[in-house]
């Protein structure tokens, strides 16, 4: 199946280049000199515990929230951390009429952060919305921001036992250390790995109540890295 499908992929006409991660992008703004025009940070959501920080991996930190959960469990879903990001790109014309599977995973450029870092870490994690804006106004404070405060994701729960048991358990997230490698990658190779990333990211996430999908998401992942 993967050799047909390479073989689909070359046989298919391309009227234009594809595009790269802007997750890559927007860090290879940065290290051209581009400086942020707007920073922003979201929780993401996790039930792994965390322990440290992780700062400076371009225009993308993740500060720990220490989060705890109304029932006590350090292993609840939870915004364990919070996700800063310098937006060095202009915003998005809008959404691409015609997708593509050469490129596409279904998620924005937080997601994409996000997914990397839950590859990295080994754990179960989900951006939320943005909760705060900073630059747009010159409020050297930030502003609170509610625009997607009905987005809030979701963990299916089972009676089952867990179906990879490692999830649960503490991370370190000075781990992330690998992302630093990220905008050193060919765009090629960094469209790769922000869709296999996506498909681990998606695969955890619903290990324990669609394990069947999970495998499916988790051989994806590894097909589409190889390809």
């Amino acid at each position: 199946m993967s050799d047909r499908s390479a073989d689909d992929r070359e046989s298919r006409p391309r009227t234009e280049a594809i595009p790269e991660p802007r997750s890559w992008r927007n860090w290879q703004a940065v290290r051209t000199g581009t400086l942020p025009s707007q920073i922003v940070e979201m929780r993401l959501y996790s039930d792994a515990w965390f322990v440290a920080e992780a700062y400076g991996f371009g225009p993308y930190s993740f500060l720990n929230a220490v989060a705890s959960t109304r029932r006590g469990s350090m292993y609840d879903l939870k915004p364990g951390v919070v996700l800063r990001v310098g937006l060095a790109l202009p915003p998005e014309a809008g959404v691409p009429l015609v997708t593509s599977d050469d490129h596409y995973h279904g998620g924005n450029l937080f997601d994409e952060v996000t997914a990397l870092a839950s590859l990295l870490l080994e754990a179960r994690l989900v951006a939320g919305p943005v909760d705060r804006e900073f630059g747009e106004n010159g409020d050297p404070l930030g502003r609170p921001r509610a625009h997607d405060a009905s987005y809030v994701p979701l963990l299916p729960t089972t009676n089952q036992a867990p179906q990879i048991p490692r999830l649960a358990g503490q991370r370190d997230l000075r781990n992330l250390a690998g992302l630093a490698t990220f905008p050193l990658l060919s765009p090629t190779a960094a469209t790769a790995l922000i869709k296999a990333a996506r498909l681990y990211q998606n695969a955890l996430w619903i290990a324990d109540s669609a394990p069947e999908t999970a495998w499916l998401l988790l051989v994806s992942a590894v097909e589409t890295a190889a390809n």
